[in-house]
């Protein structure tokens, strides 16, 4: 009798349970935002699980020296793909989000996008080549071959489209196979330190095959059709050149430090400086899944009711932003106990440069709303001004604090530059552009 009372205790729970879990999925689907947010989060969620998983292995099997080089490479194949990108991620997909009941104009916008990038590649391929030539570069021909293999699947990858139009789910699925793909690769090719110079590649065949399944997608699901008119591609360049600035200069202060260290100082420095890095890339990914899934949400209440965006950042947002916080602080505790579970090597150096990169998400996750307003009501030149500016003092700002401090000077500078692009963000959004404030309620 007793084991029948609680057998029934048991199934009236997993029924309880079952009832709540189908009653959360049918909120997510009927709610936009929680879709989109619950697609990013597993697409994220899956670089999140394959960075954990395949980072503590390469810095094991190729050492911390030919993990610096690598780190080198792929910061160059990351820099390179903005280029690609231009900054059509922003502007085509604020324009595939207005158009996206209108197969024809989608279309067309698909098409001058491509079309564009694959100008973008040729040049950036021909300068790779030419500079090779020269011999001034200093990666080998496998590491080159992975960069240009990365690039075409950022030529290929329909990212910003399925963004404006919220179709997550391709990105998600396109994702998840090519990250299974990059796994299995690495666990079955790398095995001895010299084998590192594949691991650039390997990303880069993982990239391209997210790129061509996006593509399918794009072709075969939307049943997008090529509708080129090249006075519209030069209409896009030049309308969004602000916004490719803006990215870009904000890609190079990023990418850079890897790139200055590994040229100024050893490659275990640079080993050293990319566990800490990479940790906190890993919190960063959270705060993109957030991001990724709030501008379609943000950019829908501004265009149809701003009071309502007010009430989505103080119940979605905030609490977000507590959540990065407490992170922030668990790593900045544990941050010796989280670099051994990596590696042991440059122990103290890693420490280090991790306590100070701990504060990083806090200030880049504060940044968002006052971005993502400014990028919704089309102040392009303003985000780009901002970002320009402060990149390029990042950036020379780097090389002297690299000099005078090594793996620290650029922990401080990465730090630095994210506060201010913060402060002057919010200021523009404010102050320069009161109208459009989020933080005191105005109809105008």
């Amino acid at each position: 009798n007793i084991f029948s009372y609680s057998s029934m205790k048991i199934i009236i729970i997993l029924n309880i349970v079952k009832i709540f879990i189908r009653y959360q999925l049918r909120r997510i689907i009927s709610n936009q935002f929680l879709k989109n947010f619950f697609f990013v989060l597993i697409n994220q969620g899956t670089n999140f699980l394959i960075l954990i998983i395949t980072f503590p292995f390469l810095v094991n099997k190729v050492g911390v020296n030919n993990y610096g080089i690598v780190s080198y490479s792929l910061s160059i194949s990351f820099l390179l793909s903005t280029c690609i990108d231009y900054g059509f991620s922003i502007y085509a997909t604020r324009l595939s989000s207005i158009e996206k009941n209108n197969n024809d104009k989608l279309s067309l916008i698909f098409s001058t996008v491509i079309f564009t990038k694959i100008i973008i590649f040729i040049v950036l391929c021909i300068g790779i080549l030419a500079i090779y030539i020269l011999g001034n570069i200093l990666l080998d021909k496998v590491s080159i071959l992975g960069i240009v293999l990365y690039l075409i699947g950022q030529v290929l990858s329909q990212m910003w489209l399925f963004q404006g139009i919220e179709k997550l789910g391709y990105i998600t699925t396109a994702n998840f196979i090519s990250k299974i793909i990059l796994l299995l690769l690495i666990f079955t090719i790398i095995e001895k330190p010299e084998q590192y110079k594949y691991v650039t590649l390997l990303y880069g065949f993982s990239n391209a095959a997210s790129g061509i399944i996006m593509m399918w997608f794009t072709l075969f699901n939307l049943k997008l059709k090529i509708l080129l008119e090249f006075k519209i591609v030069k209409k896009y360049i030049i309308e969004s050149f602000a916004s490719f600035l803006g990215i870009a200069f904000v890609s190079l202060a990023n990418y850079t430090n890897t790139i200055i260290i590994g040229s100024m100082l050893s490659s275990s420095s640079t080993g050293a400086y990319s566990i800490a890095e990479k940790v906190i890339m890993i919190i960063w990914q959270v705060l993109v899944v957030f991001s990724q899934a709030m501008y379609p949400r943000v950019l829908n209440y501004i265009l149809q009711d701003k009071n309502e965006l007010h009430s989505f950042l103080r119940k979605i947002y905030v609490p977000f932003l507590l959540l990065i916080v407490v992170i922030s602080v668990i790593i900045n505790v544990f941050a010796k106990e989280i670099v051994l579970m990596i590696s042991s090597n440059n122990i103290n150096l890693a420490v280090s440069a991790l306590k100070v990169l701990s504060f990083v998400p806090i200030v880049v996750c504060l940044n968002i709303p006052p971005y993502q307003v400014l990028l919704s009501y089309n102040k392009h030149k303003a985000y780009a001004y901002i970002f320009s500016i402060v990149s390029s003092i990042s950036i020379l700002s780097c090389f002297f604090f690299v000099k005078l401090w090594g793996v620290m000077g650029a922990c401080y500078n990465l730090l630095i530059s994210q506060m201010m692009i913060t402060v002057i963000l919010w200021y523009k959004l404010e102050v320069t552009y009161k109208e459009i404030s989020i933080l005191f309620k105005n109809d105008k």
